[in-house]
């Protein structure tokens, strides 16, 4: 049977990086000044991505800088990279 913590260690090795895809199509007019899409989780050397997190925030400068600094980017934890963008998300709504 297979050791699950060693899976885990041998996952967080390895790492992963995110890809960050905005998706538009119509929508009502109150979120004409949003953004909405994916963002792609990769595993290293994998060949698709393993996992997604959807995204909708409102314009602004901090989530351009924010997707900027994170995209196409490694992340050694995923769990801490999903409570930054939760509280990332809530703080600009």
């Amino acid at each position: 049977m297979k050791n699950i913590s060693q899976d885990k260690k041998k996952r967080a090795a390895r790492g992963y990086w995110l890809n960050f895809i905005e998706e538009f199509w119509n929508v009502k007019p109150k979120y004409r000044n949003w953004r909405f899409g994916r963002i792609e989780i990769w595993e290293k050397g994998k060949k698709w991505a393993v996992d997604e997190l959807r995204f909708h925030t409102s314009l602004s400068t901090e989530w351009d800088e924010f997707r900027e600094k994170w995209d196409l980017e490694d992340v050694d934890s995923l769990d801490k990279f999903k409570k930054l963008l939760k509280k990332f998300q809530s703080e600009l709504k």
